[in-house]
């Protein structure tokens, strides 16, 4: 017989998420990187075992919201023994100033990690404004 024993420190408490359902629990903040380029900004978020099609990130008004949730499961032939990993939300989100141009975002996952660019506004140049003679 296959018996797995899960070590527990003592200090640390037993997880009460086991079995719950994904929805009540509180999401995952997933670890990012922000990279600065001469024309735009990335982010990259870790969201392993996500979907394309379970990722949602929105943009309003100066926030940037990346919300999504993994649906990894048992094959049908087995049965789970243990689990921790699977069945989770994540939830992050980051200030967007006036010097993001929030129309021409762009997202691509690949490998786990998703890839947002973020594009700098053009500079409007300064323009010479001439005086005209009076009439």
């Amino acid at each position: 017989m296959f018996h797995l024993s899960t070590f527990r420190p003592a200090r640390r408490p037993v997880s009460t998420s086991e079995g719950q359902d994904p929805q009540s629990m509180p999401p995952v903040t997933p670890a990012a990187d922000v990279l600065r380029y001469d024309d735009r900004y990335e982010v990259h978020l870790a969201l392993p075992g996500v979907r394309r099609e379970d990722i949602r990130i929105t943009s309003e008004k100066s926030l940037l919201v990346i919300e999504a949730h993994d649906q990894i499961k048992s094959p049908q032939q087995a049965s789970s023994v243990h689990r921790e990993f699977g069945n989770c939300r994540y939830r992050r989100s980051f200030s967007l100033n006036e010097e993001i141009d929030q129309g021409h975002i762009s997202a691509k996952l690949e490998d786990g990690i998703l890839r947002l660019s973020l594009p700098k506004r053009a500079e409007v140049a300064p323009r010479s404004i001439s005086i005209r003679a009076p009439l």
